[in-house]
C-alpha cells in the first residue's frame, strides 16, 4: 500500500463525506433504515450517528480497507 492510499486518501475521502449537502441526505435516508441493515464500505462511520437505534435490530458494517477503519 503506498503512501497515498494509506494516509491521503482516507482523510479526502471522510472530508468528502462529510460535506454539509451529503450529511443532509444521510440524515434524510439513514433513519428510515429498519430491521437488520448490513452497511458495505462504511469508511471511517460517518453514517453510524444517523440510524435510528430503536429501528434497528442489527447492524453488520463491513469496511475492507484497514485505513480507512483508523
Amino acid at each position: 500500500m503506498g503512501f497515498y492510499n494509506k494516509y491521503i486518501l482516507p482523510k479526502i475521502i471522510n472530508a468528502g463525506c462529510g460535506t454539509k449537502p451529503i450529511r443532509k441526505q444521510r440524515e434524510k435516508v439513514l433513519p428510515l433504515c429498519k430491521g437488520i441493515v448490513l452497511e458495505i464500505g462504511c469508511g471511517s462511520g460517518l453514517n453510524f450517528s444517523f440510524y435510528e437505534e430503536n429501528n434497528i435490530d442489527k447492524l453488520y458494517a463491513l469496511e475492507p480497507d484497514k485505513e480507512m477503519l483508523r
